[in-house]
């Protein structure tokens, strides 16, 4: 299983796994959890690779010193700060309370690994934002999803490919507030919002 931000899988046709000789294997979505934001990608082939340890996101804190490491290999890992721990929500899906942030910001974020001093997982790479530091004060950097949102829900997503419980409501838009009102930007085809007739 390959560990990566949901929306980079999630509507694939194919997956495909280069490894880090320029080996590919091809690779099927098997999981995907849409209040944390993660995707898993099982190999249909052996990898013979060491995972990374997973770690506690819940002990970083601003200051901290991280590296960020993307599909782009060793050369393009990147040291990096904490600069922010705080609440981010997603217009298209997921709610975090503590996500972590991070400059300067790496350009290959979408699916990067984010380890700590000790090497291990703290967080899987999703958003390039502008304001990492303080909402609303430039300061570019990148946001991770904190890997202490997956522990509860690893088992689920290896089993049945999503979480257990109920399910959460969708209505199938995108929507942006703006000056105390919301906005539909887009409707996904065949959502229960396209179908009852909002466009």
């Amino acid at each position: 299983m390959i560990l990566t931000i949901g929306y980079l899988i999630v509507e694939s046709t194919r997956v495909e796994i280069t490894l880090h000789n320029g080996r590919k294997v091809p690779g099927t979505l098997a999981g995907y959890d849409h209040a944390s934001g993660f995707g898993l990608v099982r190999s249909l082939a052996p990898l013979n690779l060491r995972p990374l340890a997973l770690g506690e996101a819940t002990a970083l804190a601003v200051s901290d010193q991280v590296l960020v490491a993307t599909r782009l290999g060793p050369a393009q890992a990147l040291g990096a700060y904490v600069v922010s721990r705080r609440a981010f929500a997603g217009g298209w899906e997921y709610v975090l309370d503590r996500a972590i942030f991070t400059a300067p910001p790496h350009p290959a974020f979408g699916g990067a690994a984010l380890g700590n001093s000790d090497g291990n997982l703290v967080g899987i790479g999703s958003l390039l934002i502008t304001d990492a530091a303080s909402p609303g004060r430039p300061s570019p950097g990148n946001m991770f999803v904190p890997i202490d949102e997956l522990k509860p829900i690893l088992a689920d997503l290896t089993k049945s490919g999503k979480r257990s419980g109920p399910e959460s409501p969708c209505l199938g838009i995108t929507a942006e507030a703006y000056r105390c009102r919301v906005f539909v930007g887009r409707v996904a085809e065949e959502s229960p919002a396209a179908k009852a007739g909002i466009a």
